[in-house]
């Protein structure tokens, strides 16, 4: 015959509980205030809330609520009185644990819809979903191998583990708060991707990710850009022509220690205004015309949509001084190997052959067990700090710098915002927003209020 339970009724302070003693029995005290709220101690000494109810049609039951280690008194009677409110609207709380139990953790979730989802066949480009992907492995899955990354991981919300109806607006904002103390574009944009895939999860449910813009970190534009004299330094530094040949001077890059492709990439993205990875690194000789380069798309292009670009004189020029340098002829052998020479000739079926600015590195080992897979040139950012130094430019720019000064140019030289949008394939909003990077602009058109123009002599028509 199974021994009758021991119950009592007492108020279950904290105080009260961490007094109580275990016993060779199974002991249970019912809250004083609230009798359906039961404490349970076992003879080994764990503590547990449990709660009494009996939904409509059903036979009495108990849910266990959680250890007192983890669930205060206060928020025991919280679970209940949540529980006995959903049992008034028909909702039964075994029946939603049973649901619980086949729900997705975060990371189940974020997984499934980074494979189903997030692809290019639902409209997102591949860059959007590398940038996606990659954000969410450093700051949710944790897979980052970046050592700055990893050592910010100490103190950050680990929420891959958890259920999806577990999330709360608080564990989002405790993330973008630790994420953002360092890179506060990063939180933004995490914060942001987290919203959209919440988004196909819970459906019509209050999403946890959204967040007021009040909340989210004020980023600032990047706006600096090289004027007229600087620019045209930092291309003659970059660009030098044998004149006895036609071809890059050997000696100059060699002397200087500099990368001729890097060094070209750089300048014809300063004369074209072209994106370094999505619309120059990875530029194939297909995409070239006699006048003009033809992109499959780019960053602010409609998904799909060819973009045409005319190119300049100079740009011209460095495509024609690339091509005679490929013509170079390739001997096979390490005894052949040049410093120079090899960074543009490459064997007939090497597929570097199909890119504009190849690169030397590929196929080999970059870092410790890490092969370089990428064949066009894509980091600058040593080249271009030396070619900025040795032009007298102390400031640090970004690379990305090459297209506000492209813009700056064309405005500083009579250009117009329509040129500009046509150059730099962007929208007019955008193209405002370089006109601003012109100072003292609009006083060239003041200061011809009150000017005396010259009257063209009278001819005679005879």
């Amino acid at each position: 015959m199974e021994k009758k339970k021991t119950w009592e009724r007492v108020d279950l302070t904290i105080g009260f509980i961490n007094n109580i003693k275990p016993t060779d029995k199974r002991i249970f005290f019912a809250d004083l205030n609230m009798t359906s709220l039961v404490l349970k101690v076992e003879p080994t000494g764990h503590k547990s809330w449990f709660y009494s109810y009996r939904a409509k049609g059903r036979k009495p039951r108990q849910i266990n609520l959680g250890p007192v280690t983890k669930i205060s008194p206060a928020n025991a009677r919280a679970q209940v009185k949540r529980i006995a409110a959903d049992l008034l609207l028909g909702k039964d709380p075994y029946e939603e644990r049973d649901n619980l139990k086949t729900e997705l953790t975060v990371k189940e979730a974020l997984t499934n819809w980074s494979n189903n989802s997030l692809t290019v066949s639902n409209g997102y480009r591949k860059s959007t979903i590398k940038t996606i992907r990659n954000s969410l492995n450093n700051w949710i899955f944790k897979r980052s191998n970046n050592p700055d990354v990893r050592r910010r991981y100490s103190g950050l919300l680990d929420i891959q583990n958890k259920k999806i109806s577990f999330i709360t607006s608080e564990d989002i904002k405790k993330i973008h708060r630790h994420v953002g103390a360092e890179s506060p574009i990063a939180a933004n944009r995490l914060i942001e991707y987290l919203r959209m895939a919440f988004n196909s999860f819970l459906k019509n449910k209050p999403n946890p990710c959204k967040i007021l813009k009040r909340e989210k970190y004020e980023e600032s534009t990047y706006n600096d850009y090289l004027d007229n004299i600087e620019f045209e330094r930092v291309l003659n530094n970059l660009f030098v022509i044998d004149s006895r040949n036609g071809l890059l001077r050997r000696s100059y890059y060699e002397d200087k220690k500099l990368n001729p492709v890097a060094c070209c990439l750089l300048a014809f993205q300063l004369v074209t205004g072209r994106r370094t990875r999505s619309e120059a690194s990875s530029l194939k000789w297909s995409e070239v015309r006699e006048d003009r380069i033809i992109l499959q798309e780019t960053k602010t292009s409609k998904h799909g949509t060819q973009q045409t670009f005319y190119l300049s004189d100079k740009a011209k020029e460095i495509l024609q001084v690339i091509r005679r340098e490929r013509m170079q002829k390739y001997l096979p052998g390490i005894e052949n190997k040049n410093w120079f020479r090899n960074r543009f000739a490459f064997p007939v079926d090497d597929v570097r052959n199909k890119f504009v600015f190849p690169s030397r590195e590929f196929g080999k080992l970059v870092a410790v067990g890490k092969e370089c897979k990428t064949p066009y040139q894509v980091d600058v950012r040593a080249t271009w700090k030396k070619i900025l130094l040795m032009s007298g430019v102390e400031r640090w720019l970004k690379p990305y710098a090459t297209r506000h000064s492209l813009a700056s140019f064309i405005l500083n030289n009579g250009g117009n915002i329509n040129q500009v949008m046509k150059v730099l394939g962007v929208s007019l909003a955008t193209a405002m927003r370089y006109a601003k990077l012109v100072p003292g602009s609009e006083l060239d058109i003041l200061n011809k209020i009150g000017q005396k123009k010259e009257t063209p002599g009278l001819v005679q028509v005879k």
